[in-house]
């Protein structure tokens, strides 16, 4: 492979720009970078104008993830960032399909945002023609498998209810071509629902070459998407990226691509959406061969023209669409409306596959009959997506029965289809699948549990399936009667509306232990409703509350315990007081405690509590302040570091030398000490003072 000029390493984004050599002005994570104390980069892999892509890995499952980065060096476009990050976020938290990726946590750091994706390996369609197919063309059958690909996962964006999703922005390098032979419509950036015939859709995005002439005048639909996958189909024929409305003619760099094909990339590039496929779902069946064509207008060299003075100026090789872009007009072909029912006609089967995926109840019964017939084998999993187009109960006994087929793929579309049809029959019958040995089944069967119950709290337990879970459960305050022996059980309940005073305590426990501390609360709330007088739940919301810098909260619950009286509960209690600023009664617990057992941890504890007294004191008044920090200096004679408090209180008293000397001394003595920091900022105090030694001098002075 080539290497960069400039730093010789390899890696280059699609364009080949250097990922290292940094085009966007990208401020690139560090391998080894931890964000949100869980997510460690382990290698950067692509970059564009609206941030990176980096192959992470999550310490807390165990598992590689993918980390995208967005960022702006505009302020004023970081008010557009954070609304696409959070339409991204959003949108793809809520979309499920095999050929799209999972959005599993987003988060923001340091005024960068962040999502956490499933990791992908494999690769996109750039690179893979590019390096593993060498700059050459793929063979036709690939690229009908792939464009079918694509065209699933359209189909089940635009019928998205209530309105389509679009993605906007369909190019070579957002499809990914999985090691395991799965097609991925990756970065959703600019998808976005829209309002059907809506005038109003005004966001102009996408990318040259492969966006149709309505996505650049504000006005997307769904046939703009095929618009783009056509540029995709000749994209990977050629391995050449078209130009704006004037693509070199595959014919002339790939005779051997059959007229059926070059005519299917036409009609999807017409200028008029009119003149393209329906539909995702139309364009799939010629690409399978299932339909024929249709009919299509050609488009004019005149409107050609027109629109590329108006928005390609630069474009000075534009002239007509001949060879690949030229349209002729192809008569449609009507099937006979012959053989509805008999599933032993060919014709008729295919009959019964185009009204499901119309959602037409006629084909139910069908359907029912191909799926419960060893015959149709080869169309089980396609029968299994289409039965969930239906919220028909008569759909759900076989998509049940598909739960247990031996084919991990079926069982993985199964749970899908039953959550996609909104009954909530089949929840337990989806529970036995959480214990399934296949991960992918697991999170699928999780996915449509929370369609059909709470959607967030799913997607958050699906985050567990493959970690440790008594790791995340073991609690010193809570006893093992409130919470479950495992997650399937958790579910279960959830699922079943039962044990919630176990449900609560558990998805509290969880929140916590990953860092959602409002969510942890809520919870909790929820349990101290159902057993308000249980002291360890009290005593488990007070450190939610202590996380969450609720403090106030905290000491009024705390008030609420009744064996408060423990030193590690006034240990607790202190703390709080502490952080509200109640030194003098914080110091009064600490004192008791230290008197009682005179431990280094509790000593420590009672020093910094002098300290920060001392400090609020200065306030107000430093001779108060002293008498604080004596305090500290006297707790211990023996205290390895009292040297910092000896100094610290000569320099409040006006001796600057000799609160210098001890300081020094202190700092040669203990550069790893406890309280170095601190000594560091003294001696920057001491250093600033004008004229160090002049006031004890005075002083000296004024006594004569």
């Amino acid at each position: 492979m080539e290497c960069c000029a400039q730093c010789g390493r390899k890696e280059f984004d699609d364009l080949g720009n250097c990922l290292h050599c940094n085009p966007y002005g990208i401020r690139w994570l560090k391998e080894g970078t931890v964000l949100d104390g869980r997510y460690e980069i382990k290698k950067s892999i692509k970059a564009g104008g609206m941030g990176a892509v980096y192959q992470g890995y999550d310490l807390r499952l165990k598992q590689f993830c993918a980390v995208k980065e967005m960022h702006s060096h505009d302020e004023s476009n970081l008010a557009y960032l954070k609304k696409r990050f959070m339409e991204e976020a959003k949108l793809l938290a809520d979309l499920r399909h095999n050929g799209i990726p999972r959005v599993t946590d987003y988060f923001t750091q340091e005024n960068f945002y962040y999502l956490i994706m499933d990791y992908l390996d494999g690769v996109d369609m750039v690179n893979f023609i590019k390096v593993e197919r060498d700059n050459r063309g793929l063979d036709e059958e690939s690229v009908v498998n792939l464009a079918v690909s694509v065209c699933d996962i359209l189909i089940y964006l635009h019928n998205q209810k209530p309105r389509p999703v679009l993605h906007r922005d369909i190019k070579p390098s957002n499809i990914f071509l999985c090691k395991d032979g799965r097609v991925m419509l990756i970065d959703f950036g600019l998808a976005r629902p829209v309002n059907p015939g809506s005038m109003t859709e005004k966001t102009i995005v996408g990318t040259v070459g492969y966006a149709p002439i309505e996505q650049y005048q504000g006005y997307p639909e769904p046939r703009s998407d095929l618009y783009a996958l056509g540029g995709v189909m000749h994209f990977l024929l050629t391995a050449i990226q078209p130009s704006p409305y004037n693509a070199r003619p595959i014919s002339e760099v790939r005779p051997d691509v059959s007229p059926w094909l070059l005519n299917i990339i036409r009609k999807s590039l017409s200028l008029s959406p009119d003149s393209r496929f329906a539909s995702a779902l139309e364009m799939k069946e010629v690409l399978e061969k299932k339909k024929d064509i249709g009919e299509y207008i050609e488009d004019s060299s005149y409107e050609l023209e027109k629109i590329q003075k108006q928005f390609f100026p630069d474009e000075q090789s534009f002239t007509s669409r001949k060879g690949f872009l030229t349209q002729k007009k192809i008569t449609k072909e009507h099937t006979a409306k012959t053989g509805l029912y008999n599933i032993s006609d060919p014709a008729g089967v295919e009959k019964i596959m185009e009204l499901a995926e119309k959602g037409n109840d006629m084909a139910i019964e069908p359907l029912i009959e191909m799926i419960s017939s060893e015959a149709f084998a080869d169309k089980h999993r396609q029968i299994v997506e289409l039965l969930g187009n239906f919220k028909d109960e008569r759909v759900i006994e076989p998509l049940v029965k598909m739960l247990s087929h031996p084919d991990e793929t079926i069982r993985r579309y199964a749970p899908m289809a039953i959550g996609r049809t909104g009954c909530k029959k089949p929840l337990k019958e989806l529970c036995k699948l959480l214990k399934d040995p296949g991960l992918a089944v697991r999170k699928s069967a999780l996915g449509a549990i929370g369609d059909l119950t709470d959607k967030n709290i799913m997607d958050f337990l699906s985050l567990f399936l493959t970690g440790n879970r008594d790791e995340h459960t073991e609690s010193s305050h809570i006893g093992k009667d409130l919470y479950f022996d495992s997650l399937e059980e958790l579910i279960i309940c959830l699922t079943e509306n039962r044990e919630l005073l176990k449900c609560y305590v558990h998805l509290s426990m969880l929140y916590n232990m990953d860092g959602k501390f409002f969510e942890a609360e809520d919870f909790i709330k929820k349990a101290l409703q159902i057993e308000q007088d249980n002291q360890n739940l009290i005593l488990f919301h007070v450190k939610i509350l202590m996380k969450l810098e609720k403090y106030g909260e905290a000491e009024k619950y705390m008030k609420k315990i009744v064996t408060a009286d423990t030193p590690d509960l006034q240990s607790l209690y202190g703390e709080i007081l502490a952080c509200e600023g109640k030194y003098p009664a914080a110091i009064e617990i600490y004192d008791e405690l230290y008197v009682t057992e005179q431990s280094d941890e509790r000593e420590d504890k009672l020093r910094d509590l002098y300290y920060a007294f001392g400090r609020e004191l200065e306030k107000t008044s430093k001779e108060l302040a002293i008498v604080q920090y004596e305090k500290a200096f006297m707790l211990n004679p023996g205290y390895k570091e009292k040297d910092f408090f000896e100094s610290l209180t000569l320099f409040k008293r006006g001796k600057i030398r000799k609160s210098e000397k001890i300081l020094k001394k202190y700092m040669d003595e203990n550069p790893e000490g406890r309280w170095y920091d601190k000594a560091l900022k003294l001696m920057d105090e001491i250093n600033s003072s004008p004229f160090p030694g002049i006031v004890p001098w005075i002083k000296d002075f004024l006594h004569q």
